[in-house]
């Protein structure tokens, strides 16, 4: 879990422009948990693969500031925890059982949660 590591420039940024603010404790940047795939067949999760990633990709004000992150369920059950949704990043990510991966979920530190995952 220790290397697991996030792109964490953009809350650099913020961490350091809030700071010098009248109130520091606001922050816009946000650590966010997209929640991409499905555990109970390939169809369902290329449906789910391809709406995060029109998310991922789409340049929404609303996204850009934020430290996205991504928790993948696959068909079979394993979650795995790539830094990008892209094909490669996701062959590359270590596979992990359901209670390895709350682990590693709880151990994120996440503001926020959006759901892209499929079942039947």
């Amino acid at each position: 879990v220790s290397s697991f590591k996030m792109p964490e420039r953009l809350c650099q940024l913020d961490r350091l422009i809030s700071s010098k603010t009248i109130n520091p404790s606001i922050s816009m940047c946000r650590r966010v948990l997209h929640l991409l795939g499905s555990p109970t067949d390939q169809f369902s999760f290329q449906v789910s693969l391809m709406y995060a990633r029109s998310l991922a990709t789409a340049k929404y004000g609303t996204t850009l500031d934020h430290t996205n992150m991504y928790a993948v369920v696959n068909p079979g059950g394993f979650w795995s925890f790539p830094e990008d949704i892209t094909d490669e990043e996701m062959k590359l990510s270590k596979t992990n059982e359901v209670a390895a991966a709350l682990g590693i979920v709880s151990d994120m530190n996440l503001d926020l949660m959006v759901q892209h995952i499929l079942c039947d």
